[in-house]
């Protein structure tokens, strides 16, 4: 079977700052100095979160967010498999019409909902996977 090819990096940000011109963040790079992390590089979306007010980053990427200093600014740290299915658990059908609404912007591919679905497995959301599968009838 044949994947659809997914948009590189740039591609995908350009397209996510389109859709969601309300969730860019700036202002905060006076932050990034005074902020230190076990990688320096992510210090960028950890001053975002906490001059835009966000309450949680969620990240695949847990290990470099040390959850003392999240608290600190009154962050939670969440894994992205834990978010999601924690989202599915309060509003299952919310989540399968976001899941049905994101499959369906792929107007140029024939996207079926399977794909969909091994395209979150191939990027580690196990647990999310799973769920979806069970609520194929209502996405």
């Amino acid at each position: 079977m044949v994947k659809p090819r997914v948009p590189g990096t740039s591609d995908a940000r350009e397209n996510i700052n389109k859709s969601f011109p309300s969730a860019l963040v700036t202002g905060y790079e006076l932050l990034i100095p005074s902020l230190n992390l076990t990688d320096q590089d992510n210090r960028h979306n950890f001053a975002a979160a906490i001059h835009s007010g966000a309450s949680v980053i969620v990240t695949f990427n847990t290990k470099d967010f040390p959850k003392e200093k999240a608290w600190k600014y009154h962050l939670e740290i969440e894994n992205t498999d834990d978010y999601y299915v924690c989202q599915f658990d309060l509003n299952p059908e919310a989540v399968c019409t976001a899941v049905k609404r994101q499959r369906q912007r792929f107007i140029n591919l024939p996207f079926r909902m399977e794909l969909c679905i091994e395209e979150l497995e191939d990027l580690g959301l196990p647990q999310a996977v799973k769920l979806l599968a069970q609520s194929l009838c209502l996405i």
